[in-house]
């Protein structure tokens, strides 16, 4: 994951933040660690091509990439508007097939209630 890669998808949340404000009346955090079997260059490939699918997904308001380069760790910061979005996500085709798409062998996931933003006008909440 390159430097240029993470710093779009920092702008593209940053710059959509007032229409994310309106629609988040219940927001959760899905935060994401894992492994995987990939080559860096073949993760990445994986993550560009998969890309565009979590767009379509109701109620992501924004996903952030990361990776730790120390000890390769990739990991997935999901902003849903609601519990129910983030459990219709875990239910859908796009969540069941993460871990075979990536060839994932360790996995941690948790999800956290939003209380508070340090910038609530930059988004993706407006607390």
């Amino acid at each position: 994951m390159t430097k240029a890669f993470l710093l779009l998808l920092t702008l593209s949340f940053i710059g959509c933040a007032n229409s994310m404000q309106k629609k988040m009346s219940d927001p959760v955090i899905l935060f994401v660690k894992a492994k995987s079997a990939l080559s860096e260059t073949d993760l990445d490939k994986k993550l560009r091509e998969r890309y565009p699918k979590f767009k379509e997904v109701p109620g992501l308001v924004q996903k952030v990439y990361g990776k730790n380069k120390k000890n390769g760790q990739v990991c997935g910061i999901y902003f849903f508007e609601s519990k129910k979005a983030l459990q219709n996500f875990a239910q859908s085709d796009l969540a069941k097939s993460i871990a075979k798409a990536y060839k994932v062998t360790e996995i941690s996931k948790d999800v956290f209630e939003v209380l508070y933003s340090l910038r609530p006008e930059n988004g993706p909440v407006d607390r």
